[in-house]
C-alpha cells in the first residue's frame, strides 16, 4: 500500500472517530433538550393580561341566602380568558382563578385562596393559597402556602412557606380540570352581564362607600375592594373621587335587605381626586 493511500486511511478513520465522539446520542439530546420550569414566563402572561385595558368583560352577582357568589369572565385580543368564582358565607371565603388559553384548549395557571371565617386555635389553618402553574397545558408546579392566626394579627402570606402537595400532580391536575369544567358550566347558566366603561364620583366613609354615576346622577351601592384600597391609599379623606372603570350595574339587598341598585366593579381605570364629573 501507497504512502498516499495509507494517509488517506488515517485522515477517514480520524474523521469517524472524531464525528463519532462529538454526535450526541438520542438520549443525550433528550437530556439537553429538557430545561427547568421556569414560572416567571406564566407570572408575566397574567401580568400582562391584568394590565389590558381593552378585556372583554362579563360578570354576574347573584345573591342567595346561604352566601354570596360573585362571577367573572375576561378575555383578551390573544385569546386568554380568565374565570372568576368567589363565594362567601358564614364559615368564611374562597376565591378560585383561572387563566386558560382558549385557543390551545389549555390551562395556564390556577390560583385557589380560602380564609376561615373564625380560628379559636392558634394553631389552625386559617388560611390556605394554591398557585399552579402550567407550561403547554401540562401541570409543572404547585405552590401550597398556609397561615395561622397569631396573637393580634390577621392570616397573611407575609411569613406563610411553600409546601408540598400531598398525592401526585396528575391527580391533583385531574382534579383541578373536573373543577374548571364545573366552573364552565356554572358560568354558561349565571347569566353573565356585559361590562362596560363607566365614570363617576366615589366616595368611601366609615367602611361604607357609595358610587354617584356621571352619565345620570344616580347613586349606587358598590362593594370594591379594589376601589377601596386605591381611594385609602390615595388618602382623599372622604371627598369625592373621579373614578374611571369597568362594570355593571344590577340589583342587591343592601344591610336592610331590600333591594337596592349596585354597582358591581371588575376592573378600576383609574382614580383622580380633584375633577368631578361635568
Amino acid at each position: 500500500m501507497s504512502k498516499m493511500k495509507c494517509y488517506t486511511l488515517f485522515v477517514l478513520s480520524a474523521l469517524f472517530m472524531l464525528v463519532a465522539c462529538t454526535t450526541p446520542t438520542a438520549k443525550e439530546e433528550a437530556t439537553a433538550n429538557l430545561s427547568p420550569f421556569n414560572p416567571a414566563k406564566v407570572e408575566t402572561v397574567i401580568r400582562q393580561f391584568e394590565q389590558d385595558t381593552s378585556l372583554q368583560m362579563k360578570g354576574a352577582f347573584p345573591n342567595f341566602a346561604e352566601g354570596i357568589k360573585e362571577y367573572q369572565w375576561s378575555e383578551n385580543q390573544e385569546g386568554v380568558r380568565k374565570y372568576y368564582k368567589f363565594y362567601r358565607n358564614i364559615n368564611g371565603s374562597r376565591e378560585r382563578t383561572y387563566y386558560f388559553d382558549s385557543k390551545n384548549n389549555q390551562l395556564i395557571y390556577v390560583e385557589d385562596k380560602r380564609i376561615r371565617a373564625a380560628c379559636p386555635s392558634l394553631d389552625e389553618v386559617c388560611l390556605s393559597l394554591q398557585q399552579s402553574y402550567y407550561e403547554s397545558g401540562v401541570l409543572q408546579q404547585v405552590n401550597l402556602f398556609k397561615d395561622t392566626i397569631r396573637a393580634g394579627t390577621y392570616p397573611s402570606f407575609d411569613e406563610a412557606q411553600s409546601e408540598p402537595v400531598a398525592g401526585s400532580l396528575s391527580t391533583f391536575e385531574a382534579a383541578t380540570a373536573k373543577d374548571l369544567i364545573s366552573l364552565q358550566e356554572e358560568l354558561n347558566t349565571g347569566h353573565l352581564q356585559e361590562a362596560q366603561p363607566i365614570q363617576g364620583e366615589f366616595i368611601y366613609f366609615a367602611d361604607a362607600a357609595s358610587f354617584v354615576a356621571c352619565s345620570d346622577q344616580k347613586r349606587y351601592d358598590v362593594e370594591s375592594r379594589e376601589l377601596e384600597k386605591a381611594y385609602i391609599k390615595q388618602n382623599y379623606d372622604s371627598q369625592a373621587a373621579l373614578t374611571q372603570l369597568i362594570g355593571y350595574y344590577t340589583t342587591l339587598p343592601n344591610m336592610e335587605n331590600r333591594p337596592t341598585p349596585h354597582l358591581i366593579v371588575l376592573k378600576l381605570l383609574k382614580m383622580e381626586g380633584e375633577p368631578k364629573c361635568e
